[in-house]
């Protein structure tokens, strides 16, 4: 047995090697051991070469498929026990809910900030209105006037609103960071595991 030290983000990367490993080993065993749509000449030429490719499939090449199989569920387990331990979950649940009020946030300022307040409304519908009149009276009708970019967006927060909303973001975005860094450091963590020669040579570990 050889003992390897990693970071937990490092054995993540592993425990995916090691899956697609045992899947593409076992696709390959179980083709070798019963070989379909070959033809009969064929059959005849090759049958020492796909008898010895299937013994070995179900001989050495199971054996390996069943240390990878152990190793990628050793991994799965001690990585779960880490995860626990460092409170991994935790944290990422953490930061999923700060980016949830965080986007929330982020969509209702822009969105406020980019449309006119209420007086800036009225402003605007006072100063179309006297606009109209006036080319009314020279003729001009006003009903023209007043459907030319007659659609505005208008918002209905106060501004000391959206500045409460903005203080909000910032501080989320603080919480963000230093979630982050805990999760990161939280990975960083080495975990050191025991492994057979022959799964550390296949990975090449």
């Amino acid at each position: 047995m050889n003992t390897i030290s990693n970071t937990l983000t490092r054995w993540h990367k592993i425990a995916e090697r090691l899956k697609s490993a045992v899947n593409q080993l076992a696709t390959t065993n179980v083709a070798a051991m019963t070989v379909t749509h070959i033809e009969s000449d064929t059959l005849e030429v090759r049958q020492e070469t796909l008898k010895a490719a299937a013994n070995k499939a179900i001989g050495e090449q199971t054996a390996l498929l069943l240390s990878l199989q152990t190793a990628l569920f050793s991994i799965r387990r001690a990585l779960a026990k880490a995860n626990v331990e460092h409170r991994i979950s935790d944290l990422l649940n953490d930061l999923e809910h700060a980016k949830q009020k965080m986007n929330y946030d982020v969509e209702i300022v822009s969105t406020a900030e980019c449309a006119l307040s209420e007086d800036e409304f009225h402003r605007l519908a006072d100063k179309r209105s006297k606009s109209a009149v006036v080319l009314q009276e020279s003729g001009v009708r006003a009903s023209r006037v007043l459907a030319e970019n007659h659609r505005v967006t208008v918002t209905f927060l106060a501004a000391v609103q959206l500045r409460d909303l903005v203080t909000i973001r910032e501080s989320l975005r603080t919480e963000m960071n230093a979630l982050s860094d805990l999760l990161a450091d939280a990975n960083a963590t080495k975990l050191s595991l025991s492994m057979s020669a022959d799964v550390t040579r296949y990975l090449g570990l």
